[in-house]
């Protein structure tokens, strides 16, 4: 037996860490694409135009007028009056989805403004339980 060996004491490092967050593959065409411009296009890849996951929040941010969206029924939750199961409990897997995404549902809504009229609006985030 050696009297050295040495050892790794280098922490493991996610091979492309540098780079996350600054390019963006596309799962459609498979291309690498700057993220910034793919957040131009409003998620959308400018070469093949693959939409991509958009949570609900941020599409609104971005669609409506800056600071006009007042959310309504935030206080409401789905429920499960039939006691739905097939793997798991309906229960458990929305109890999974709100901890995951911080969402207590799928859709949210309320009012805005687009370009200073009043508007109705309302989306799903499908990560939910899409």
């Amino acid at each position: 037996m050696a009297w050295f060996s040495k050892e790794n004491k280098k922490a493991p490092t996610k091979q492309g860490s540098i780079a996350e967050g600054i390019w963006a593959k596309c799962e459609s065409c498979g291309e690498i694409v700057y993220a910034a411009e793919i957040e131009r296009n409003l998620q959308v890849c400018p070469l093949c135009d693959h939409h991509f996951h958009w949570p609900i929040r941020q599409r609104l941010e971005r669609i409506l007028d800056p600071g006009s969206f007042e959310e309504l029924d935030r206080d409401l939750l789905p429920e499960d009056p039939l006691g739905f199961a097939d793997s798991k409990r309906y229960r458990d897997r929305l109890k999974a989805a709100r901890k995951k995404l911080g969402e207590r549902d799928a859709f949210v809504s309320g009012f805005g403004r687009l370009e200073g009229h009043l508007v109705s609006v309302g989306g799903f985030d499908f990560k939910f339980m899409g």
